[in-house]
C-alpha cells in the first residue's frame, strides 16, 4: 500500500514561492546582461590584415579668407599609417604592427621636416592597449590617434566613458556624439595640463561597427573660452586588405628592412622579427622597466 504524499502548506508555499523566483531571475539578469554587452561596438580584426590611414586635410583656421570667402586649406603635412596584424594572442587582443611616415610642410609646400616610426601594440576588442612605454616615448608611437576606446558597459554608451592610455600621461572623455546605423561616431575630449586652458583638442572617430574598426579621425583645435575651432586634422582609411596570416608580416618587414629599423638594418630586422611574433602581452608590459630597444 502506497504511503500518502505530504502535500506543502501554505506557508511553506509562500516561502519556497520567491526563492524559486529569485532562482530563475538570476540567470536571466545574466542573460541580459551579456547580450548587452555582445551590443557593444568592439574591435574585430584578423590576422593579416593590413589597413592604410593618411592625412587628407590639414586645415588652419585662423587663415584669413581667400576670394571665395572659404578658409584657407594649405597642405601642412603628408602622413601616412601602415597598420598590419600579426597575430592573436591568447588573451584575445591583437599584435600589430605601426608604421608611421609623417613630413610636415612649408607654406610653399616643400619639406621641412619628415621622420618615420615602426613599433607595435597589443589592442584588445575594446580599444585598450599595451605596449612598451619606453621604446613608444622614443618612436613616438600614438595608438590613440587611430584607435578609440570604447564603452565597457551599455550605461556608458548613454553617458560618457573615460580612458588614460599608457605612455603619454594624458586622459580622454568619450562620449558618442552621433548614431547612425553601423556608423559609429565618437568624441573624445582630451584632458591634459599641457594647454594652460588656452585651447583643447578634440577628436571624432567614425566607427564602423560592422567592420570593426575607425574609418576616419577628425582632430579639432578648439579656443577653451569661445570653443571655436582654431585648426582642423583630418585622417582617412585609405585602403584595406587581407593577407596570408603566415607569410604577410614576414614579407613586410622584409621589404623594409632600413626603414624600419633605422638603426640596424637587416640584423635589427632579425632582432625586431624575433621580438614581435614571440612576445606575449604581458611581457611587453614587464619590458617598460627595461632599456629601449632600437
Amino acid at each position: 500500500m502506497l504511503s500518502r504524499i505530504a502535500r506543502p502548506s501554505v506557508r511553506q508555499v509562500a516561502v519556497a514561492a520567491p526563492i524559486a523566483m529569485l532562482f530563475f531571475a538570476l540567470p536571466a539578469a545574466e542573460l541580459f546582461a551579456d547580450q548587452s554587452r555582445l551590443m557593444l561596438p568592439r574591435y574585430r580584426l584578423q590576422p593579416g590584415q593590413e589597413l592604410v590611414y593618411q592625412v587628407t586635410a590639414s586645415e588652419d583656421l585662423r587663415d584669413s579668407k581667400g576670394e571665395n570667402g572659404a578658409k584657407g586649406n594649405t597642405p601642412r603635412e603628408r602622413s601616412q599609417w601602415h597598420i598590419t596584424v600579426v597575430r592573436e594572442n591568447d588573451d584575445g587582443s591583437w599584435r600589430l604592427l605601426i608604421r608611421s611616415q609623417q613630413a610636415f610642410l612649408n607654406p610653399d609646400g616643400s619639406e621641412r621636416r619628415q621622420f618615420g616610426s615602426f613599433d607595435y601594440c597589443d589592442l584588445r576588442p575594446d580599444g585598450s592597449y599595451s605596449l612598451n612605454e619606453q621604446t613608444a616615448m622614443f618612436k613616438m608611437l600614438v595608438p590613440y590617434e587611430l584607435f578609440c576606446r570604447l564603452p565597457d558597459t551599455p550605461g556608458e554608451m548613454n553617458g560618457d566613458w573615460h580612458d588614460q592610455p599608457p605612455a603619454r600621461g594624458i586622459g580622454f572623455t568619450y562620449r558618442v556624439a552621433k548614431s547612425d546605423g553601423p556608423s559609429l561616431q565618437i568624441a573624445a575630449t582630451q584632458n591634459d595640463d599641457y594647454s594652460q586652458g588656452r585651447w583643447q583638442l578634440v577628436r571624432t572617430y567614425e566607427f564602423d561597427q560592422q567592420r570593426g574598426f575607425v574609418t576616419t579621425i577628425v582632430l579639432e583645435s578648439q579656443d577653451a573660452k569661445s570653443k571655436q575651432p582654431v585648426s582642423r586634422r583630418t585622417i582617412a582609411l585609405r585602403s584595406q586588405a587581407q593577407h596570408d596570416a603566415n607569410r604577410r608580416s614576414i614579407q613586410w618587414l622584409r621589404g623594409r628592412p632600413r626603414s624600419v629599423c633605422a638603426q640596424g638594418g637587416r640584423r635589427a630586422s632579425r632582432r625586431w622579427n624575433s621580438r614581435w611574433l614571440d612576445q606575449q602581452p604581458n611581457q611587453v608590459g614587464s619590458a617598460t622597466k627595461g632599456n629601449p630597444e632600437s
